[in-house]
């Protein structure tokens, strides 16, 4: 499968300007504003480190991907998980 965009963020977000930054944190920590964050930045694939505990943001995040119908789990493996955006697949 061939992504025709670049990466909204990645583990360099200090390259990124602030309202990328900021919009990713929302993603992470905030349930309320996330859908609409996914959708302004066009959001497919998100590549999701293994929480280490129920604590982190990861693990909510991880949680929301995991019962979406909006989202598909294609990949996991002991150190992380890949979920695409039903609409390309």
């Amino acid at each position: 499968m061939k992504l025709a965009r670049r990466p909204f963020i990645n583990g360099m977000g200090q390259t990124f300007p602030d309202r990328v930054t900021t919009d990713y944190y929302d993603i992470l920590k905030s349930p309320e504003t996330r859908e609409k964050r996914i959708d302004e930045h066009r959001v497919e694939v998100f590549l999701v480190p293994l929480p280490k505990s129920r604590n982190e943001d990861l693990y909510e995040l991880s949680r929301y991907l995991k019962s979406s119908p909006g989202w598909a789990l294609i990949y996991w493996d002991d150190l992380c998980c890949i979920y695409v955006a039903a609409s390309i697949l």
